[in-house]
């Protein structure tokens, strides 16, 4: 019986530059989850922050900026090359990914100037 693809778990970190700027932020990181559910990821999610204090008024805490992904290693080509391209569209904007590889931890940063190598090598790593 042939062996399965295992899946990659992934987290997102998106850094805007502008860090007083939370809206901002928030509205970035919904846009980058609608992206990446167009891609073929199995999972796009918010990463769920803590609980709000008893009797706060709020929906469901979220950490701004975080999104959690699973994706098939066929998948992470297209992965890396959206996030350079999503990473390319603003001043001073990355993303750090992380990944947990075997006993590796793996936590690059993906910004619109990363070199052609520098992504086959990322892309090689994480598949």
């Amino acid at each position: 019986m042939p062996r399965l693809p295992r899946s990659l778990n992934l987290t997102l970190l998106i850094n805007t530059g502008a860090e007083d700027d939370t809206e901002e932020l928030d509205r970035l990181t919904r846009q980058l989850r609608t992206e990446l559910q167009e891609l073929d990821v199995e999972t796009v999610e918010l990463v769920k922050g803590v609980d709000a204090p008893e009797g706060a008024k709020s929906g469901e805490p979220v950490v701004l900026g975080a999104l959690a992904v699973v994706v098939l290693p066929a998948v992470v080509p297209k992965l890396i090359a959206l996030l350079q391209s999503w990473a390319a569209r603003g001043e001073n904007r990355t993303v750090q990914v992380t990944a947990k590889i075997g006993d590796q931890l793996l936590e690059p940063e993906i910004s619109e100037t990363m070199s052609l190598e520098e992504l086959k090598r990322l892309v090689n790593t994480l598949v």
